[in-house]
C-alpha cells in the first residue's frame, strides 16, 4: 500500500470515529499540541504575499522553493499556508506509526517530516469542504528509470485521534469548527509530523540508500474535474 492510500485509509477510519463521538453528542475537540485557535483572521486583503498559489496558477508551473518557505493557496475566501519545516532521519522504526500502517513494508529507515498548516477563511467563505482537498506531504527521493524524483514508496502519518490529531485529521476538525459560525472569521494553526521510510520498494524490505531531496504536495478538487494538482515543491 503506498503511502497516499495508507493515509486515506487512516483518514476514513478516524471520520468514522468523529461520526460516532458526534452521535453520542460529543463536540469535536482539536486541543492539544498540534493545534491553536483565534477568534480573528489573518486573511489579507492587501498585495499578494509571496509564494501565493491559486486554481489559476496552480501546477503553471509548480511552484519549487527552499524547505521551511511556506506556501499559499487561496480559494474561494480560504487562505491553507503551508510550511514544511525539517526533515530528519530517525534512528529505526518510530513508535507511533498509524495503525493502518502495513508493517510488511517497514525497511527500518525513516524519516520525520515537520510541518505547520496555518488555516485562515473570512467570513462567508464560499468554497466548501476544503479539508478534503489534503491528503498530505509526499517525500521525493532521487529517480529513478529516468525521472529526476520519485515519491519515497512508504510513508505514514502518526496514529492519532480527536484529542491528538495528526495532519489529516486536524485539518478536518478545523474545517467542522469553521463551519459552526462560518459566517466568523476563523483562524488555526496546526503542526504535526509525517514519516517516510527509504525503501527500495514496498515489499522489498530492503534499504534504497537514497536520502531524500525534498517534499511534495499536491492538492484535489481545486479545479473541476481535477485531482492531484501538485501545486508545491520544497527542496532541501
Amino acid at each position: 500500500m503506498n503511502a497516499t492510500r495508507q493515509r486515506a485509509a487512516a483518514f476514513l477510519a478516524f471520520i468514522a470515529l468523529l461520526a460516532a463521538g458526534c452521535q453520542r453528542g460529543d463536540a469535536p475537540s482539536a486541543a492539544g499540541p498540534s493545534a491553536e485557535n483565534s477568534t480573528s483572521s489573518s486573511t489579507s486583503t492587501s498585495a499578494a504575499p509571496k509564494n501565493l498559489v491559486t486554481p489559476q496558477t496552480a501546477g503553471h508551473p509548480v511552484l519549487e522553493v527552499k524547505l521551511g518557505e511556506p506556501v499559499i493557496f487561496q480559494k474561494d475566501g480560504i487562505m491553507l499556508t503551508f510550511t514544511p519545516k525539517s526533515l530528519t532521519k530517525l534512528d529505526g522504526t518510530p513508535a507511533d506509526l498509524d495503525e493502518s500502517f502495513d508493517r510488511s513494508e517497514d525497511c527500518g529507515v525513516w524519516w520525520q517530516l515537520t510541518e505547520v498548516i496555518t488555516v485562515d477563511a473570512q467570513p462567508n467563505a464560499t468554497w466548501k469542504l476544503w479539508s478534503t482537498s489534503f491528503s498530505g506531504f509526499n517525500v521525493f527521493q532521487k529517480g529513478e528509470h529516468g525521472n529526476k524524483y520519485s515519491p519515497m514508496p512508504v510513508g505514514s502519518s502518526p496514529a492519532g485521534g480527536p484529542s491528538h490529531p495528526n495532519d489529516v485529521q486536524a485539518i478536518t476538525l478545523a474545517e467542522a469548527d469553521q463551519q459552526k459560525n462560518p459566517s466568523a472569521p476563523f483562524h488555526r494553526v496546526i503542526e504535526a509530523k509525517d514519516y517516510a521510510g527509504a525503501c527500495t520498494d514496498i515489499r522489498s524490505r530492503q534499504p534504497s540508500g537514497l536520502d531524500p531531496l525534498g517534499v511534495d504536495l499536491s492538492l484535489d478538487g481545486i479545479r473541476d474535474g481535477e485531482t492531484s494538482t501538485k501545486i508545491a515543491r520544497w527542496l532541501l
